[in-house]
């Protein structure tokens, strides 16, 4: 290729040859070890690295966003899986006590409550009547018969008795469905945090949850025994009084 020829070829960026094409005043054409740098076998082999070289670069730059992003979540993601099996633990042992109480203990006191305060209203009946005569043991019952039908109040006390039964325990099963809840929660976390490999002392958060559950307890069971069971309530005389007055307001009666 004579110089002539080489000052006719457009401008390639970086070459010797823009130095032909622009400056008239070069003397010499570029050596042949200069030009052969920019044949087309060699600039395309140049494009093809050059693409390579982006495609590398655009894969580098999406792994760096897949690592960027699994560590942003790992900032928040121990924090909210401690604190969730904390709570859940937590809540499900205060879950199971409060059942337990309740149902076993709570109940049992107000179902002795109401029942002393019936006996306190037919103890003295109950003791008089004991005394009587056939006699008079048939006679008042001719006159109660006219009020009072045993039967019928036997049948609707035996079907309240039974609904009774029936919604407490239905109350029950839906208590042990919140126990459940927690316990579920609590195992699917518990779970995850085994699967992403999370650091969990396990020791410790049963210990401080069964500690604080213990003393919840115990602290229940204290207010039970000096708050509530020696509380004052209505007493069965102001009871009493108050039906007494009710018959003397409504029937003109005592």
């Amino acid at each position: 290729m004579s110089y002539t020829e080489l000052k006719e070829l457009p401008a390639l960026e970086g070459s010797l040859n823009i130095y032909v094409s622009q400056s008239h005043s070069l003397r010499r054409p570029p050596s042949l070890s200069e030009s052969h740098a920019f044949t087309p076998e060699n600039v395309q082999r140049a494009y093809k690295l050059l693409e390579a070289e982006n495609t590398e670069n655009a894969v580098t730059t999406e792994d760096k966003q897949i690592v960027v992003q699994p560590r942003c979540l790992e900032r928040y993601e121990r924090p909210v899986i401690l604190y969730t099996l904390r709570f859940t633990f937590h809540i499900a042992l205060i879950s199971i006590f409060e059942s337990i109480f309740f149902f076993f203990y709570v109940s049992t006191l107000e179902d002795g409550g109401i029942t002393n305060t019936v006996n306190y209203f037919i103890t003295d009946a109950v003791q008089t009547c004991s005394n009587w005569t056939p006699w008079e043991q048939s006679v008042v019952n001719d006159i109660l018969a006219s009020w009072i039908n045993v039967t019928t109040i036997a049948n609707t006390a035996n079907s309240v008795a039974t609904g009774r039964i029936v919604s407490n325990a239905r109350l029950m099963r839906i208590s042990w469905i919140y126990v459940g809840a927690f316990a579920f929660l609590f195992g699917v976390s518990a779970i995850y945090a085994h699967r992403r490999n999370i650091k969990v002392h396990w020791g410790r958060l049963v210990f401080e949850n069964l500690a604080m559950v213990l003393m919840l307890a115990l602290y229940e069971f204290l207010f039970f025994s000096t708050i509530i069971t020696p509380y004052s309530p209505l007493s069965a005389q102001e009871i009493e009084l108050n039906a007494i007055r009710r018959f003397q307001g409504s029937c003109n009666l005592f």
